[in-house]
C-alpha cells in the first residue's frame, strides 16, 4: 500500500466532519463561557438598593397593615354588631318608656287638676245655690218676723 499524494474523497468527509464538530465545540464552549461571566456578573452584582427598596415597601405595608387593625371597624364581628344595636335598642326603648311613663304621669296630674276644678265648681255652685236658698228663706223669715211683730 503505498501513499498517495491526493486525498481520498473518505478522508474528506472526515476532515470535513471533524471541523463541523470543532465549530460546534467552540461554539458550544464559548455559550458556556458567556455563561459562566453571567453568573459571575449576577453573583457580583450588589442587590442593596433592590433590597433597601423592598425593605421600604414591605414597611410601608406592615404600618399600613398596623394602621388598619387599629380601626374599631375590622375588629367588630357581625355578633359585636348585632350586640350593639341590640343594647343601643335597649337603651332607646328604655328612654321612650321614661318618656312615656313621664308623659303619662303628667297626664294624670292634668286630668286630676280637671276633676279638682270641676269638683270645685259644682261645690262652688252648690255653695252658691245653699246661699242663695238660704238668703231667700231668711228673708221669707225675716217678712214674717216683721209682719208678725209690725201688728
Amino acid at each position: 500500500m503505498t501513499e498517495s499524494s491526493s486525498p481520498s474523497p473518505e478522508s474528506d468527509q472526515l476532515e470535513l466532519a471533524f471541523d463541523a464538530i470543532g465549530q460546534r465545540l467552540a461554539g458550544l464552549t464559548a455559550a458556556v463561557d458567556g455563561f459562566a461571566v453571567r453568573q459571575q456578573e449576577l453573583h457580583g452584582r450588589d442587590y442593596r438598593p433592590d433590597l433597601e427598596n423592598i425593605q421600604q415597601c414591605f414597611q410601608k405595608v406592615r404600618d399600613a397593615m398596623y394602621i388598619l387593625a387599629d380601626k374599631p371597624g375590622v375588629r367588630l364581628t357581625p355578633e359585636d354588631i348585632a350586640r350593639q344595636i341590640e343594647k343601643a335598642g335597649q337603651e332607646w326603648r328604655q328612654v321612650d318608656h321614661a318618656a312615656w311613663g313621664s308623659a303619662q304621669t303628667r297626664l294624670e296630674r292634668a286630668a286630676q287638676s280637671i276633676e279638682m276644678m270641676v269638683a270645685s265648681a259644682l261645690t262652688f255652685r252648690v255653695q252658691r245655690n245653699w246661699i242663695a236658698a238660704s238668703a231667700a228663706a231668711a228673708l221669707v223669715v225675716g217678712l214674717i218676723l216683721g209682719e208678725c211683730l209690725h201688728r
